[in-house]
């Protein structure tokens, strides 16, 4: 009997620690992905940045005679642009390529508006240029898209299919809430909702928000990226690896996030340490593989604000006064 005991007692510990392994190996390979994807948003946020400062300098120069110079080097770094795309395809996730696909046609609209007003009888074109776009993945039909925020019949496919994951759609008015039952390892999407408090009581893998105004939205440990495009005057308290906002206003944030939250096309961003909790919130964090008590709360990028020695004033630092305490929602 007690050698039986002894053989089982051996079994649950040699599971445990396949266990762990396991998981240590999925938080290990959660982290490279992670560094990947900042190198990315890094890269092609300054290749951007100094495209279109180059676009911007195109008029000045059209009694310099080096017009055609000046657009032979910004195509060149749109060149870049897209290698750089093409070859993050593997591991961005799918709100990035779609942003990024976006910002490419952007610029690319202007970049040919410039070179077809100022130098109308030399026109810049790449020689291989449909053989490379299709590579890239960017989509030629997607070229002269403006720089706006654009609506949810424009996105790509691969995007208008998350409104088939867990979620919320086209409420308002009312309280939303998501069980872990309901959300655990699975993505969430929350889409066109106003005036509206949403909790999220468990650990999704990923959460999208976009096009939400004037709602409160509560969240259990994500154990990727949280993305959040198009809200208004949103309060979102959040615990993830990854924070990304864009084309968003008059938001406050109380976050953890393991690495720097990003921002893009935002103003009145206003950020806060996380400040939420429920039944099983620590149970949620150790699944998530997110260090529940450390506070990176303060480390933020604006990709539209790249000067050194200047704070953005686009994001700024939420002051204990003016917090709120999401005890009673």
């Amino acid at each position: 009997m007690e050698a039986r005991r002894e053989v089982v007692t051996e079994r649950l510990k040699a599971r445990d620690e396949e266990r762990k392994k396991a998981e240590e190996t999925r938080r290990e390979d959660a982290g490279d992905a992670e560094k990947q994807i900042d190198g990315f948003a890094r890269q092609f946020g300054a290749l951007r940045t100094r495209i279109e400062y180059k676009l911007s300098l195109s008029e000045g120069l059209v009694s310099s005679g080096r017009l055609d110079e000046h657009l032979n080097e910004i195509g060149s770094e749109l060149q870049s642009a897209r290698k750089l795309l093409s070859d993050a395809q593997l591991f961005l996730p799918t709100y990035d390529k779609w942003a990024a696909n976006r910002a490419l046609a952007a610029l690319q609209s202007t970049f040919e508006e410039r070179n077809g007003l100022l130098a109308p009888k030399k026109k810049f074109a790449f020689k291989s240029r449909r053989k490379e776009t299709a590579a890239a993945t960017l989509g030629d039909e997607r070229e002269g898209a403006s720089a706006t925020p654009v609506g949810v019949d424009d996105r790509p496919k691969e995007v208008e299919s998350l409104a088939t994951d867990s979620g919320f759609f086209d409420h308002s008015s009312v309280v939303l809430t998501k069980s872990a039952a309901e959300v655990n390892g699975k993505d969430v999407s929350l889409d066109r909702l106003t005036d509206c408090t949403v909790k999220v009581l468990g650990n999704p893998s990923t959460v999208r928000a976009s096009r939400l105004v004037d709602c409160t939205v509560l969240v259990g440990p994500v154990s990727t990226s949280v993305f959040v495009d198009d809200c208004v005057r949103v309060t979102f308290a959040v615990a993830c690896r990854q924070l990304r906002v864009h084309s968003s206003s008059d938001c406050h944030f109380y976050v953890r996030v393991a690495s720097r939250s990003v921002i893009e096309d935002c103003r009145g961003i206003r950020f806060a340490p996380f400040a939420w909790s429920y039944d099983g919130i620590e149970r949620h964090f150790a699944s998530s593989g997110i260090d529940g008590s450390a506070a990176n709360w303060t480390a933020v990028d604006d990709f539209d604000w790249l000067v050194a020695d200047v704070p953005s004033p686009n994001w700024s630092f939420l002051e204990p006064g003016d917090r709120v305490s999401f005890d009673s929602v």
